[in-house]
């Protein structure tokens, strides 16, 4: 799949918009959704989606954890850390092949 990556705009609406990558795991017992993408570079990213409803409460919620991935181990990142994501993003300009779980 080739991704525009140019801006940090284009950048923010490729994470955002993770669910378009395809489920890569699930984890039936948790109830757990992993999305998977890849750079050249063999680093990535993977996003971990729970949504469980509440003992008290027939609210369903959903949370979102992402993981950066390299050769060399996993990050986790929190919610507030994307702005760190995307900039570690901004070495990849241009259109860029990125590998998406199939």
């Amino acid at each position: 799949m080739k991704v525009k990556l140019t801006n940090d705009k284009l950048r923010r609406a490729f994470l955002d918009n993770y669910e378009a990558w395809g489920v890569w795991f699930y984890e039936p017992r948790l109830g757990v959704n992993y999305y998977r993408c890849s750079f050249p570079d063999n680093s990535g990213i993977v996003v971990e989606e729970q949504t469980s409803a509440g003992l008290h409460s027939p609210r369903v919620v959903t949370s979102v954890r992402y993981h950066r991935v390299s050769p060399y181990g996993k990050y986790d990142m929190e919610e507030s850390s994307m702005a760190d994501m995307i900039r570690n993003l901004r070495n990849w300009t241009g259109i860029v092949e990125i590998g998406i779980s199939d």
